[in-house]
């Protein structure tokens, strides 16, 4: 059968299989990237949605601290009032009235 073909005609079919061979190995590295950037996509994803998830229960968190009451709030003014009776007017200045650490 090879017989029968001229010697342009057998370049061409072997340069055909060769380039058929490079475009075969191109496909399926370009599908093994494209399930790579899948995996990373997905990985980010998730990533993203884990630090969101995390952020919201920082913040429920926060707001769900310790809130002084009306109650406290009265208790600590007494005390600073009896204070500056014994360590003068001046007592507490340092002191935020928001009732905030810091």
């Amino acid at each position: 059968m090879l017989a029968q073909y001229t010697l342009e005609e057998l370049y061409y079919e072997y340069r055909e299989h060769i380039e058929r061979e490079k475009a075969a190995k191109e496909k399926i590295e370009q599908e093994a990237d494209n399930i790579d950037k899948a995996k990373e996509d997905a990985a980010l994803a998730w990533a993203e949605a884990e630090e969101k998830r995390e952020a919201e229960i920082a913040a429920k968190s926060q707001s769900a601290q310790w809130q002084p009451n009306e109650q406290d709030k009265a208790w600590m003014e007494e005390q600073l009032r009896q204070a500056k009776e014994v360590y003068g007017d001046d007592f507490g200045e340092d002191i935020s009235e928001d009732f905030e650490d810091g």
